[in-house]
């Protein structure tokens, strides 16, 4: 049988206990060992105007990437992944050659800039290395 002023006090750690394993905005919890993760970090680090956090998701951590102050996003989805394959090589430009096994995501970003909320598609090429994944380009190709 419960005891019934026990009740509340239980109530109350359960509750203490869910709200401490909730990462507060901000916090960079996400891994490298996935795609997704890698692009989580990523978006966390424009938000916060972390030149650093995005050189540490980038394959050339040197890259002349250019970040004057925080990005607002106010959300982003993954809208496509795809895994390249020797025929999806073929005609990509980008600044590092392309493997079999690299991936692809596609994004949507939402940002406001100026009282003004913006839309925008970003390919992102990304490769493991050392055993995480970084981002070797981008590229933004419009809105939804």
């Amino acid at each position: 049988m419960v005891n019934r002023r026990a009740v509340p006090i239980l109530v109350l750690l359960i509750g203490c206990a869910l709200f401490m394993s909730i990462p507060a905005h901000g916090e960079n919890e996400a891994s490298l060992d996935t795609p997704e993760g890698t692009i989580s970090r990523y978006i966390e680090a424009l938000r916060q105007g972390s030149l650093e956090g995005v050189k540490a998701v980038s394959q050339s951590p040197d890259d002349a990437f250019y970040l004057p102050r925080p990005v607002n996003i106010l959300r982003y989805a993954i809208r496509g992944k795809k895994i390249l394959r020797k025929g999806d090589l073929e005609g990509l430009d980008l600044r590092m050659q392309p493997r079999v096994g690299d991936v692809q995501l596609d994004g949507l970003q939402v940002r406001e800039a100026e009282g003004q909320t913006t839309y925008h598609m970003f390919s992102y090429w990304m490769r493991p290395m050392d055993g995480e994944w970084k981002i070797y380009d981008r590229s933004v190709w419009g809105g939804p």
